[in-house]
Order: C-alpha cells, then structure tokens, then sequence
C-alpha cells in the first residue's frame, strides 16, 4: 500500500502547479540529470531551503526505480533530522521526461512506532522479569490475558492461554471469592481507586496459593473497557511472616504474636463491655536448667517440644499457646466464663507437664510453676497483663515447684518495691555504700573470742543501715552479689590484716554467693585478695552453702582443694536445710559444719535436740568442727554444750558490731 501521493500526469504545466501548491506533501520535480525545476511551499517547508535554493541546487536523494516508497532519513537546512517517506513517479516537463518526487514527513508516526515497540519489548522484558504476574482483562470483549509469570504462579505452562476471566476467577478459593468480587464490582464501579484483595488461588496440583491481586481499570465514555493489573504470590512472603512470629523450635506463636492475640481479645471484651472473660496464664518450667545441665540441650529441647504440644491439647480452638522465650509459656484463654474455668485449665496443663516424658536419653520429669491474671481487673494494656501473670508466676515459684497463683494487686506493688531495691542496689554498687559488720563467734564454756563473721550491710541514703537478709536475695537477682562478694572479702581481708597487727590473732569467717563460687577462676581471686592484703590463708574461713555441695562435682571438689592449698578452711553455712548429705561432706574437702539457727531455735523445752545430736554426731565421725549459729538464749547455749557443740555465736553474746566496737571487744579477748 502506498501512503504517498502519486501525481499523474498533467495537461498543462500551469494545471500540475495549481493542483500541489495546497497539498501538504512536499513535491519537487527533478529531471533526469537531478536538476530541481519546481518545489511546492510544503518542500520548501520540509527541506529548509527556499524554492529559488532548491532550484539552483541538484536534488541530492536517490531517485531510483519509479513508483517505489522509500523511508529516508533526511537532513534539513534548518532544524532537526527527520524521516521522510519518497514516492518517485515518471512525468513529462517543458517536453522533457522528468520525475516528480512526493516528500511525506513521517517522523511523529515512527516516534508512535518505536514508542510502542519499546513499550512492547519493555513489557515484555517486565512481564518476564517481574515475581509479579501480569494480567489484562478487556472489559468489552470479555477476554483475558495472562504472562508468562502469571502462569506459573498457578502452575500452567508459560505458552498456555486462559481465554476468559472465568479461567482466573473459577480457581479462587470458595471462601474467598465473595470478597474478591465484591471488591471487582466496586472498583469498576468507580467505588475505589484501584483493586488490592488477597485471596487464595488454586493450584494446578490442586493445592492453594496466597496471593495478591491488583489492578487499575480503564474507562471510555463514562464506562470501564479494560481492566489490567498485577498477580503477587504471597506464599513464601506469608512464611516469612509466620517464621517471625513463630517459635522456630516449638512452632508455637512467640511472645510479639501472642501480645497481638491478647490485645485482639482485650478489644473485644471492651466491645461487648462483660460478659465472657479473658485470661492469661504465664508458665515456667521448674528445674528445666538442671535438665540442659546434665542432659544436654537437645534433652532440654525435647522437653520444651513435648511441654508445648501438652499444652496445646489442653486449649480449645479459640485459646492460643505461646512460648516467650527459654523455658517460659503463655495461654490465652479467651472468651472463659469464670476465674474457676481458667483455674480449672491450668489445673489440667499442671497434671499434663508433670507426667513423665520418654525422650531419646532418659525419661523426663518436670512440673510449672504458673502464675494467672484474670480480666475482671479491667486490663487495656496487653503488656500489663501479662506481665501481671508473670509477677504471680514469681509469687507462685516461690511457694515451690509446680504451684499456681491468681495476680492481685498487692504482687504489683510488691513487684514495683523489688524492682526499686534492684535499681537502689547498682547505685549503691557505684557508689560504694556498703560496710562491714562483724559478729564475734565464741567459746561457749569460757565466751573467749575465736574469730568474727564478716557481715554486709548497706548504709541506705534514706533507711540508714540495712541488713543483708534485706536485699541479699535482690543482688543476686540483679548479678550484684557477685562484685559485692568480692568486695567484702578484700574487705575483711584488710581488717583482719590490722587485727592481727594489732590484737591477738583471730579468723574471720566470710560468706560467698553461689555466683561468685561458680565463676571458673574462683580460687585465683581469693589467692589475689590474700596477696592485697599481706595475710595467711588460715586467717580466713569461706562460708558457701549446702546447695553449692550439690552443684558442679567436680568444679566444687576442685576449688574447695585450691582454697585449702592456701591455708583457707571451707565452712558449709546453715547444715541441714539443703539436700547435702553424709556422702557428699565425707567426699568434698570441707572443715567446719555451721548448724542452722532453725535447729537451735527448735532446743528449747525438752525436745528438738535429736537433729542437732544427729549432726554432731555426723561431723565428730568425719572430724569436722561444728559452730551452732543464732543462739539467743540460756537455754539455746546450755543445749548445745550439753550436746557437745562448743562453739557458737547469737544475739545471746553479741550481734554483728561496726568495725570499731568489734576491734575493742577483740582486745578484750573475751565477753
């Protein structure tokens, strides 16, 4: 098809010009030398060059063959290059065969041309590159088409064609299909800007995907003729998701996930304003360290998969498990209609976890101390209540392994003085506001002094003097307990340094924490605080308690033996109240047995003697010293001695004294 104007021949020369000085296509006559002999304004126009330049000028293009269209591109005198369309054609002029030349200016219709075929290749290229599939549903004629990517997506080959949009809409989950129409029909109805539903799509293997559908309708006269957007699959975006909030190990929801849970639930309580309940139970599991210990953590991490999956039973649907991290679990427990139904559950979760697991090493036991906060306290804040289970876990662990407790509000205020001791207690720390007291032990036939107990005490801002039993528990919450530790031994380290300088030679008996005793290079430091010091290890005892005897074997066997190389003797504190027994005093490298002041306290009247008889009795086999502590009365005293404790300290002789009154009754020597 020709798209230049082809000129025929003309009677007259005058009758040719009249007919193209209108037309918009340049025209020029040449002869065959190439010589120009008429231009039209609109070559003129096309060229840049007037009708007198081009008339004075050879015509520079190639004529060739006649009747042929070329595509030229064409350099004008005067402006941009463009591309022109020749159509040369046989004419007679001045009785001379000549040409006539059609010039066409296509250059806006090739810009469209290679716009499109750019946009085309560039679709292409996105349609193939993109995660997203493509899609194009044309509206009038009720027909859609699918990329490459789209097809995928549902597992249809890349070359396969879904003709109508029933081919997209019969594989949408019947769930789900009711709101992506809804949101189809409001969209076209001009009801929203764009399209944007997720929906389940079915599969070719019949499974379904989670994706994304977007789109953007096309209107024309008021009404929408295409409709084309974009398929996103969501299936390894939503795992993702999941994974974030999932524990990797128990597969239960974690503590972000859950708090989403709650908060959902408190809402809706609001809403409907009574009614129904909620509760949240927060579960830790008891001793669960002692199983990682001694087991090893892939027997731990059975215990937490069976513990999770035990508690799951226990839920409805509507309920949500969660594990929070280590050893520690939440439920929710939506929609209860009393605190006996929630107590009820958590009485069943208790039974379920203290029934013995079979694991791939040894069989497994363990119990939850759990800890309950009921709505009918008007929770908003999801973190409040759960942290309010979590205070009544801690209230219910301290009562003892596999025990529960209801949150009330006394536990929080109790929660909030802990949490001040623990703050008051590092500032004290860095600011160095404790001291030493010291407790004279005693011969109980003579009341000779034979040595002192060094005591902490913490000079508070506002409380004056406080005594260990006060905070001792917090600083070993806190980690606290063990830089103080150290610190009191250098401590009184140094005062018995100036004792013996000074006074008859005494010993000084000093407590150390479980933390402290735990730590790998434990004997170096006390060997360092002697070197500071300049004193001989048989100046000072190191009282540890009877939990240590039952830790690390051989980590206590071994510390215990450096210490006694130095000269320190080891002293097990408060004899009797643990789970120490004959075979481990007789096993580890101990001296002396202090007897627990809840013995002594048990001597008055004619009873309570037989445990106290039984102990020395232990000890005197073993040749270990004995010390009675917290003797306060005649009674008390004359007990032990008729029992053969010769040793003791109390109130009953004097309580723990500051440093100068102690250094006074030292030179005395005696009561």
């Amino acid at each position: 098809m020709s798209t230049g104007r082809r000129v025929g021949r003309p009677e007259t020369e005058s009758g040719f010009r009249d007919a193209v000085m209108a037309t918009l296509d340049g025209i020029l006559v040449v002869d065959e030398e190439g010589r120009v002999h008429f231009a039209n304004p609109s070559a003129e126009t096309l060229l840049g060059w007037s009708a007198d330049q081009l008339l004075a000028s050879p015509f520079g293009l190639p004529l060739g063959a006649t009747d042929n269209i070329a595509e030229l591109d064409l350099v004008r005198r005067d402006g941009p290059p463009i591309i022109v369309e020749m159509h040369v054609g046989p004419m007679s002029w001045a009785g001379r065969d000549a040409f006539v030349v059609t010039l066409r200016d296509i250059t806006a219709r090739k810009t469209v041309e290679r716009e499109l075929r750019e946009s085309e290749e560039r679709y292409v290229l996105a349609a193939h590159g993109s995660n997203d599939g493509l899609w194009d549903w044309d509206l009038v004629a009720n027909s859609l088409h699918t990329s490459p990517r789209w097809n995928e997506i549902v597992g249809l080959g890349p070359t396969d064609i879904i003709e109508e949009p029933t081919g997209w809409l019969d594989r949408v989950h019947s769930d789900d299909l009711s709101s992506l129409q809804r949101d189809i029909d409001q969209h076209l109805g001009g009801e929203t800007d764009r399209l944007a539903n997720e929906h389940r799509l079915q599969h070719c293997d019949g499974s379904y995907k989670s994706v994304l559908s977007r789109g953007v309708a096309i209107h024309q006269y008021g009404r929408p003729v295409r409709f084309a957007g974009s398929l996103t699959d969501l299936t390894g975006r939503q795992e993702l998701l999941r994974k974030a909030l999932h524990d990797s190990l128990t597969n239960l929801p974690n503590r972000a996930h859950f708090l989403d849970h709650l908060k959902d639930a408190l809402a809706r309580g609001e809403r409907n304003q009574g009614g129904s309940h909620v509760a949240v139970l927060f579960l830790d599991l008891d001793r669960f360290k002692l199983v990682n210990d001694s087991l090893g953590h892939s027997a731990g991490d059975e215990l937490l998969v069976e513990v999770a999956s035990r508690i799951s039973n226990c839920l409805r649907s509507t309920d949500v498990a969660a594990r929070l991290g280590g050893d520690e679990f939440a439920v929710l427990l939506d929609k209860v209609d009393s605190f006996q139904a929630a107590l009820s559950v958590t009485l069943r979760i208790q039974e379920e976890i203290a029934r013995p697991i079979e694991s791939n090493t040894a069989q497994l036991y363990s119990t939850a101390s759990i800890g309950i906060a009921f709505s009918d306290l008007r929770y908003q804040d999801a973190d409040q209540m759960l942290r309010s289970a979590d205070i009544a876990m801690y209230r219910a662990k301290a009562q003892g392994p596999g025990n529960c407790q209801i949150f009330e509000h006394e536990m929080h205020r109790q929660a909030l003085r802990r949490l001040r001791l623990h703050t008051e207690l590092r500032q004290a720390v860095e600011c160095s506001e404790f001291s030493m007291h010291y407790q004279p032990i005693i011969d109980l036939t003579d009341e000779r002094i034979v040595g002192f107990e060094a005591l902490l005490r913490w000079q508070h801002r506002t409380r004056g003097t406080v005594d260990a039993a006060s905070f001792i528990d917090a600083a070993d919450e806190t980690g606290v307990i063990v830089s103080l530790g150290w610190k009191a031994l250098d401590i009184a380290c140094r005062q018995v340094k100036e004792w013996n300088e000074n006074a008859t030679p005494t010993r000084m008996s000093v407590n150390i924490s479980n933390r402290q005793f735990a730590q790998s290079d434990f004997a170096a430091r006390v060997e360092q605080a002697l070197t500071r010091s300049g004193i001989d290890g048989s100046a000072i005892q190191l009282e540890i308690t009877e939990r240590v005897m039952v830790q690390d074997y051989e980590m206590t066997t071994a510390h215990l033996k450096q210490c006694q190389d130095l000269g320190v003797e080891i002293l097990i504190d408060d004899f009797g109240t643990g789970q120490s027994s004959l075979a481990a005093l007789h096993r580890l490298p101990v001296d002396t047995v202090k007897i627990d002041r809840s013995f002594i306290s048990g001597l008055e009247g004619n009873g309570g003697g037989e445990v106290v008889q039984a102990i020395l009795a232990m000890t005197q086999s073993l040749g270990l010293h004995v010390i009675g502590e917290g003797i306060e009365t005649p009674e008390q005293r004359s007990r032990l001695t008729a029992l053969g404790c010769g040793v003791g300290q109390g109130f009953l002789f004097e309580p723990a004294l500051e440093p100068g009154e102690a250094s006074r009754l030292l030179l005395k020597g005696t009561l």
